[in-house]
């Protein structure tokens, strides 16, 4: 004969078990969470980075033909710059591409702002090429990287130009 405590048997799992492992999955999704943000961030500046180096490229040949650089332009847009052979990549650029004719000429990428059509996971960020084809990543609360200085010309604001408004 049974005696109660002897004759328990045990099924399923019990409430500590299953925090532990909800615990465990958490953490484990927090992490992968993480990895996934900073991959995509990551592939959002290549974006701006491959768009700034064939920008420099296509002005650099441009120098090369005429005798001067083309720009100033701000907030390039979708269409490019047919003068000089550039075109964004294609779908919703999520960037604003300009030229800085500082003698000599600076390329620019900054994220749009929200209300201007961006996402904001890259706000704060900008990226620049001087014109010896140098790239430079200025990050959130950062001015100066490597002795060049940000510049934001339009301020992440779509259509507009330093001067103009």
């Amino acid at each position: 004969m049974c005696n109660n405590k002897k004759c328990y048997s045990r099924s399923g799992f019990s409430l500590v078990e299953l925090m532990i492992v909800v615990v465990i999955v958490g953490i484990l999704a927090s992490l992968s969470l993480l990895s996934y943000s900073k991959a995509v961030r990551k592939a959002k500046l290549t974006e701006a980075k491959i768009a700034l180096k064939r920008m420099w490229e296509c002005n650099d040949m441009f120098y090369n033909e005429h005798g001067y650089y083309y720009g100033p332009v701000y907030d390039i847009g979708n269409s490019g710059l047919s003068e000089i052979g550039f075109s964004p990549l294609s779908g919703n650029p999520l960037f604003i591409y300009s030229i800085e004719i500082n003698s000599p000429p600076i390329y620019i990428a900054e994220p749009l702002r929200k209300e201007f059509g961006g996402d904001g996971s890259i706000s704060g960020y900008e990226l620049q090429i001087d014109f010896k084809g140098k790239l430079y990543i200025f990050e959130p609360g950062i001015n100066n990287v490597s002795g060049m200085e940000r510049i934001t010309p339009t301020g992440g604001r779509r259509g507009f130009s330093p001067g103009g408004g």
